[in-house]
């Protein structure tokens, strides 16, 4: 795991500035808040709103600059250190599944040495911090023997800090839940502890208390800031025209175009829920012209969160199909091939798990479908794929060394019982 930190803070000095428009905007909020300015930003005069912008990582860069100087490359050192324990909790995580050391060596080998995730821990992108969040739930799911109110509420503050960062994150909800079902059927079956369903309802109850408790401080300042209801950001009608469209495909594009009409009434958007209002209004009007189309760009973008996409981390220069993007392109194959197999073998020892992955994934396609559906988006998840791979495997084969010891036992009573009629 020291490796793969080392090698991050090696990369850092090779990619010294920000490479893409937003990087720049969540430094700006940090720089701004530092300065006493408050939760603003310049943009570039269309994208003028921080309010579209995730809070928690400006706080943390915020946070980091009341220790360090807040520059390109200490920001990035934020960013790799945010992947970076995301990738160890995971990695404890799986030594607590496996009760084996080598399901969590080949998380952390593969998982920290990651090539697309690699880049992505050198990105001023709040997905890093999305990363460690999704460490930390699995790690508290995990490490429990038995589910409490406590610990659900912990997951559900886990869940709304994960939203904080990138709001999509609170799709783990249904994921989480599903766990507390399964979980709970089986504890029932052997302690009469509690019912499936009303350890999903205390589960659900939990959650909310729990996210309430993390988001209730932003959400607050929203309603006195901006005079509105926002858990999180006001991004959701800006992303909902950009994956709808005439020009959105299935990898949704890197640009959207805007007529000279909705140019002009962004422009005139005085807060940033009415920015976010001109959006609705212009992605509705199309969906509501060309449903069918529209249908069938959900259908695609939902497919999409399954494959690979080369218009996520690389310049247009490199998406002409440069060895980085086939080498993301492999990355990406081997982390399915893993997890798919890893779970249908882990599936007749536990199904607890496996459920929670499949459940995490479609729910995250689901709803980015009506969104944005990107690889970048995936990929924080890949390493928590990795993770329920390789312990799925270190499950079977421990099955079938446990099958091997009883044949074996057999055998040795077998020989024993027969000397001893002799």
């Amino acid at each position: 795991m020291f490796a793969a930190l080392a090698i991050r803070f090696c990369l850092i000095p090779l990619y010294p500035g920000f490479r893409f428009p937003d990087e720049h905007w969540y430094a700006e909020i940090a720089q701004n808040l530092l300065a006493g300015k408050g939760y603003v930003m310049a943009g570039d005069g269309v994208q003028r709103f921080a309010i579209c912008k995730a809070p928690a990582l400006p706080f943390t860069l915020a946070g980091w600059g009341f220790l360090f100087p807040l520059t390109a490359i200490s920001i990035k050192i934020v960013n790799a250190l945010l992947s970076w324990f995301g990738i160890v909790f995971l990695t404890r995580a799986a030594i607590r599944l496996s009760n084996s050391r080598w399901p969590a060596l080949l998380t952390a080998l593969f998982a920290g040495f990651h090539p697309a995730v690699l880049f992505a821990s050198l990105t001023n992108y709040p997905q890093n911090g999305q990363l460690l969040c999704i460490g930390l739930l699995v790690w508290n799911l995990a490490r429990r023997e038995r589910l409490s109110f406590c610990g659900m509420i912990t997951d559900g503050m886990l869940i709304g800090l994960g939203a904080l960062f990138v709001p999509t994150h609170i799709y783990a909800v249904p994921a989480v839940l599903t766990f507390y079902g399964v979980r709970g059927t089986v504890e029932g079956r052997a302690s009469k502890h509690d019912r499936p369903a009303a350890l999903l309802l205390k589960g659900a109850a939990a959650l909310f208390v729990g996210g309430l408790i993390t988001v209730s401080p932003w959400l607050i300042r929203n309603a006195f800031v901006e005079k509105a209801f926002i858990p999180f950001t006001a991004t959701a009608g800006q992303q909902f025209y950009t994956g709808f469209n005439k020009e959105a495909g299935m990898n949704t594009g890197t640009k959207v175009g805007c007529s000279d009409e909705m140019i002009a009434d962004l422009r005139a958007a005085q807060t940033g829920r009415k920015f976010e209002a001109v959006h609705w209004t212009y992605a509705m009007k199309w969906v509501e012209e060309n449903r069918l189309a529209a249908a069938k760009l959900w259908g695609l973008k939902f497919l999409n969160w399954f494959r690979w996409d080369n218009g996520t981390l690389n310049t247009e220069q490199a998406q002409a199909g440069a060895g980085s993007v086939w080498i993301q392109r492999l990355s990406s194959v081997f982390v399915l091939v893993v997890c798919v197999t890893g779970c249908v073998r882990r599936w007749p020892k536990e199904k607890r798990w496996p459920l929670f992955i499949a459940v995490l994934m479609l729910a995250n396609a689901f709803g980015h479908a009506f969104f944005i559906s990107r690889y970048r988006y995936r990929l924080p998840f890949e390493p928590l794929l990795l993770m329920a791979g390789f312990c799925g495997w270190g499950a079977w084969m421990r099955m079938l060394k446990q099958k091997d010891t009883v044949g074996v036992t057999e055998i040795q009573d077998g020989t024993a019982g027969l000397h001893h009629e002799k």
